[in-house]
């Protein structure tokens, strides 16, 4: 029987990703196959050497989880990419003199320990237990002006193998609109000019009329562990600008006060 040399799979959620591992760049391409229309398979290595692959999952086809399973002759998980849909952003005054503000990223899981990304591996002649892959989209930007942009969708992967441990990415926080007619509290989510909560926490709007100076808080992470909050709003007496979503690597930025 012919040995299957394939020694580590990396899966890449919402990103087609190559190049940053060093490695790469010490072999060659040597072949794609297209899975689906979201799912394609990146197959590195040299002829005296094993394979490497790079499993992306674009999308989800047809609004359908993908279904993985690891291939006959895998022997570990070596990495594994998963992003979260993003937020959308909000609407701005009609007049256009109040900002909206924009959609947080989603959260970001990079795991490189093989020990977190354990299942089932079978011997030669068999597959390993399926993996269930949801790709999350981004969330829609908001239509009106009292209503806040649609958070970014979870991405997840989650396996029947009882020594996997299932993983969800979070969605970023859909971005506050401008709400012209109705002022709410500033302290809570129930004023849609806030930034919703999200896996990096959702952007802000300028404040309301003459409250200029009083600015929307930005949305905020989840958890402190899942991201930083968006930007607060902020303009000068009857115009305002949005703040920015917020982001992994930090919060989003705040509006020039002119």
């Amino acid at each position: 029987m012919k040995k299957n040399i394939l020694v580590s799979y990396l899966l890449i959620f919402g990103l087609n990703l190559l190049g940053f591992n060093p490695a790469f760049s010490q072999t060659q391409l040597k072949r794609t196959n297209t899975i689906n229309a979201c799912v394609r398979e990146y197959i590195f290595g040299t002829p005296s050497s094993d394979e490497f692959v790079i499993v992306a999952f674009l999308c989800n086809n047809g609004g359908v989880t993908n279904s993985w399973r690891p291939p006959q002759g895998l022997t570990e998980l070596t990495e594994m990419l998963v992003i979260a849909g993003g937020g959308g952003g909000g609407k701005r005054s009609d007049s256009g003199n109040r900002g909206a503000g924009g959609g947080g990223a989603g959260q970001v899981i990079h795991i490189t320990n093989p020990n977190q990304l354990q299942f089932q591996v079978n011997n030669a002649e068999e597959q390993g237990q399926p993996l269930s892959i949801s790709v999350g989209s981004g969330g829609l930007g908001a239509t009106l002006i009292n209503v806040r942009a649609q958070n970014g969708e979870n991405s997840t992967v989650s396996s029947p193998s009882p020594i996997f441990i299932n993983i969800t990415a979070i969605g970023g926080g859909g971005g506050g609109s401008a709400n012209s007619v109705v002022e709410g509290n500033n302290s809570n989510y129930n004023d849609q000019r806030r930034g919703n909560r999200g896996g990096s926490g959702g952007g802000s709007v300028g404040a309301y009329g003459t409250g200029a100076s009083d600015p929307i808080f930005g949305g905020e992470a989840v958890n402190s562990a899942l991201g930083n909050p968006g930007g607060r709003g902020r303009g000068n007496t009857s115009v305002t600008g949005g703040g920015g979503g917020g982001g992994i690597a930090g919060p989003g930025g705040e509006p020039d006060n002119n």
